[in-house]
């Protein structure tokens, strides 16, 4: 079991070493954190959490990908935290609840019902609406179709089963890891 004071110890090292990333490891779950430090103190953010004795291997290889020598080299890790914080809750709450989106969404609204709500109405309707209850009705919604960024389309994701791409290989990130495994 991964204990606060094992987390606690190995943040003060990677602080006072000017280390930004830690790993936590009892050799089956495995958790890295993002250590940030100021005239404050020393904060940490858990990046990845892996449980080797309970998740799917697909979910596995994903995630210890960036623990891997070249995605360290290539500085991988830093880019997946730069997309685990676009996308946190709280960001993207504050772009749902920015002026431009209702501006937005008021619009839209107008353009669907003849009626402009006020922010005020909107808001407690998206509130309502980010509800579980609400969540669950709306996991059917399709989203609409938009090019995808770049990196996703260069982005190579296995198909379920089996995890071979159409041409027969390996997909490209297990021969990846495999490679610098055998290194």
């Amino acid at each position: 079991t991964l204990r606060d004071t094992h987390l606690y110890q190995a943040m003060n090292y990677a602080a006072t070493q000017g280390i930004r990333w830690c790993v936590l490891t009892n050799g089956t779950d495995w958790q890295v954190y993002r250590i940030d430090w100021s005239q404050s103190g020393v904060s940490k953010e858990l990046l990845l959490d892996i449980r080797l004795l309970e998740e799917n291997l697909d979910v596995i290889v994903d995630k210890l990908q960036y623990l891997a020598k070249k995605s360290l080299a290539r500085d991988e890790i830093e880019e997946y935290w730069i997309k685990h914080q676009a996308l946190s809750v709280s960001q993207v709450l504050t772009a749902l609840f920015s002026e431009r989106v209702f501006d937005a969404l008021r619009k839209e609204l107008k353009g669907l019902t003849d009626y402009n709500p006020s922010y005020e109405e909107l808001a407690r309707s998206l509130k309502q609406a980010l509800s579980e209850e609400a969540l669950e009705l709306a996991a059917d919604l399709k989203l609409p179709k938009k090019a995808k960024p770049k990196a996703e389309r260069k982005a190579v994701e296995p198909e379920e089963e089996g995890g071979k791409e159409e041409s027969g290989e390996e997909p490209k990130i297990i021969s990846r890891i495999q490679e610098e495994t055998q290194e």
